[in-house]
This record gives structure tokens, sequence and C-alpha cells, in this order.
């Protein structure tokens, strides 16, 4: 009876935790369309296993980091690349089967899988792992030296629970994705190379929201090199029930409902302007306020009673550079946009 018991309480959390998953039409490559994101201060990825809780809201910003976009394009039905900073492009086929990666090409060398890796498989949700193995080749465009790629891949949903973002917004119900790359290459010596990817993934956005990379290299000699880095996303998540979290108790209470009132904040990232459009059906106590990551007031954009209708609102600040999140609210309704100013 003690064995049952005992494997009843471990069952309890699992079953009764929300799972989302990961499928083509919710997650997969969606040609044309970019993920953006930011550049931040490394963070320990945390533990596995359910209702775990990353607390990354001191993951700041990097001083002078530029933005990591890639932009999303088809080749044919199912093939897509995905072009980076670098003008490097990334090779995919993607189906409802899953993401396969072909190869890399850029402006000096190619690599091109014979034997592809397979990055995920749909349907994908906490528990389930693909692995196997890859080779490739890599060739130099301006000379005939050709270097061979081979190694193991494996990708597995680790960990589910609740993240807490660089901008304060807590998110429930994140799926983690580890991902490692591990394979040899062979050039002048044998070059040993360890990759290690987690992602964070919300049922309400295609994309992750957070990219923790840890890289290590094992040079002939036996030096090791590791390097890290990570990045959060630039889009506004508007996850039902999120909630910012702050140093103090001072800070203002900013618990989001769902969505019921038309507003947008456009560009994200913005250079100058920033509009903000909303719609009121009826005259309405409005005040929108820019804060900093650790929930200090910045600026108080509008302040008072606003009559019903579409509303129109510009606001410019050349003082200010980097993350920010905009407090958005209508009656009782509170809304909170992450933003980056360029």
């Amino acid at each position: 009876m003690k064995k049952y018991f005992s494997i009843l309480i471990c069952l309890v959390p699992l079953f009764g935790y929300a799972q989302p998953v990961l499928t083509y039409n919710s997650h997969g490559l969606m040609p044309e369309t970019a993920n953006i994101m930011l550049s931040v201060d490394y963070v320990s990825p945390g533990d596995v296993g359910v209702q775990v809780v990353w607390d990354f809201k001191h993951a700041h910003p990097i001083k002078d980091a530029t933005l990591i976009k890639e932009s999303i394009s088809q080749v044919n039905s199912h093939d897509i690349l995905i072009t980076n900073l670098k003008d490097g492009k990334f090779s995919y086929t993607s189906n409802a089967q899953g993401n396969i990666y072909n190869g890399y090409q850029e402006e000096s060398f190619s690599m091109i899988f014979d034997k592809p890796i397979k990055k995920i498989a749909y349907p994908f949700t906490y528990g389930d792992k693909i692995s196997g193995h890859f080779s490739g080749h890599i060739f130099y465009n301006n000379s005939n030296m050709e270097f061979s790629r081979t190694g193991t891949y494996s990708t597995e949903a680790d960990a589910i629970g609740t993240m807490v973002m660089p901008s304060g917004q807590v998110l429930k119900n994140v799926l983690r994705l580890k991902v490692v790359e591990k394979y040899v290459q062979k050039a002048c010596g044998i070059v040993e190379i360890e990759i290690v990817k987690y992602a964070w993934y919300i049922e309400e956005y295609r994309y992750p929201i957070f990219v923790i990379f840890n890289t290590t290299h094992t040079y002939p000699d036996g030096k090791v090199a590791t390097q890290h880095s990570a990045c959060v996303t630039t889009a506004s998540l508007n996850q039902v029930a999120d909630e910012p979290v702050y140093e103090s108790e001072n800070q203002p209470s900013t618990k989001c409902e769902q969505v019921d009132i038309e507003h947008s904040v456009y560009p994200n990232p913005y250079s100058d302007i920033l509009h903000i459009t909303y719609t009121l059906d009826k005259p309405t106590t409005v005040n929108i306020s820019l804060y900093s990551l650790s929930g200090n007031l910045i600026s108080k954009i509008i302040q008072g009673k606003v009559q019903d209708g579409v509303q129109h609102i510009t606001y410019t600040s050349k003082e200010i550079t980097g993350t920010y999140y905009l407090r958005l609210q209508f009656g009782d309704k509170v809304y909170v946009r992450a933003l980056v100013k360029n």
C-alpha cells in the first residue's frame, strides 16, 4: 500500500499541470515573418521537471547589443530559409512531421548535411524526445578546402513551469526544449564541439520567448573554450493572466485580464516615435506610463479622463534606449507591453 501511495504522489503534479503542445500549425516556421530577439545577460537555465520557476527578471539587456533578427522565407511548399544578421542562410524542411535542418550557407562557405538533423517532431510536449546521428561537409567557396562534420543530436522537452521575463511579466505553462548537438569537425586538427540550446515556448506565441546557448570547443591540445549567451523576444506577449513582478510593494499593481479593450502599440522596436491607439466605448479614466525593467517610472504619457471613441497618441523620447515596458490602464483593465527603443 505504501508503494502505491508513493507512486500516486509522484503522478499528481504531472497530470494536474497543464501541458502546452507544440504543433506545426501553432509553432511551425511561418514564411514571411521575422523572429526578433534582444541579447541579455546570461542566466542559468535552471531545473528540469514540472512546476519549475525560472526567474529571469535580472537578465538585463546587454548595452549596445544589436537586435537578433531572423527573417523566415519560403523557397517552395516545404523548404524554408532563415536568414540571420550576418546574411547567413539556414536551410530547413518544415512540415507537419517536423523541422529538418539541411544545411547552412554564407559568403565564405557552405555546409551541406547528407544525413540531416531532425530538430523537432510534431506534436511535441513535455517528456517527448528525439535523437539521432548526422553527417555533412563544409565547402569553402574560394578554395578547394573541404572538411567533414559528423555527430549526434537530441531535442527533449525536459521542463514545464512558470517564467518571470526580464520585463517582470509572469508567464504560465511555459515549455522548455533542450537541444544538444555534439560533433567532430575535421580540419587542420580534430575539434570536438558541443552546442546546448535551451528554448522556452508558450502556446500563445510561435517562436521561442527566451533562448540560452552554451557552446564548448575542445581542441587537440586539450584546451577547452566555452561561450555563453542569452536572448529574449521583443514581441508583446498577451498571455491571459500575466502579471509583472516588482522589487518592492511600492510598485503599481498590474494584474492583467483578458484583452477586451481594442488597442495597439507600434512599431516595436521603435526608433523615434511610438504610436499608441485605443478605442473606448464610453468615457474612461486612462493611465498610460513607461517603466524600466526594474519597475521604476520613466514617464507618464497620459493620465486622466478620456472621451469615448478612437484615440491616438504619439510618444517621443530621445533620452532613453533599451528594453522597457508600457503599462496601459483603461478603467480597471490593465495591460503590459514589452518595448524596445533603438
